[in-house]
Parts: C-alpha cells; sequence; structure tokens
C-alpha cells in the first residue's frame, strides 16, 4: 500500500517541521518542494524541469511532500 503524506501552507508556518517529524515517524524520505524549485541565486525551475525532479520521487511506496 501506497503510502504519502503532502503538506502544503504559507511560509513560516511550520510545514518543514510537521513535515520532517511525520517523515520520521512513518520510516519515510521528506522532500521539500522549495529546494527541488530554487535554483543558484534563487532562479526557479520551469514546470518542465520540477516534474522531473518531482516525478521519480513520487513514484516510490512512501513520501512526505511538503512546500508552498
Amino acid at each position: 500500500m501506497k503510502r504519502v503524506v503532502v503538506i502544503s501552507s504559507a511560509s513560516g508556518a511550520g510545514k518543514t517541521t510537521l513535515a520532517l517529524a511525520l517523515a520520521r515517524r512513518l520510516n519515510a524520505p521528506c522532500h521539500e518542494l522549495d529546494a527541488l524549485n530554487h535554483g543558484p541565486a534563487w532562479t526557479e525551475a520551469t514546470p518542465d524541469e520540477l516534474r522531473a525532479a518531482v516525478e521519480p520521487l513520487i513514484a516510490t511506496e512512501r513520501w512526505v511532500l511538503d512546500g508552498a
């Protein structure tokens, strides 16, 4: 059975803290969308680049994803 959690909220609301705690409890990797979406000098990924980074992560059996 696939086990996933998606946490989405405004910046500073505690979503990363909650996501990391849930990931530990579920023994699942935690992925931050901001880390995947922003490159050097806060260069934003294109939709295709972001999709290419996220799709392999969510194809796995368990994961926690956080982002705004």
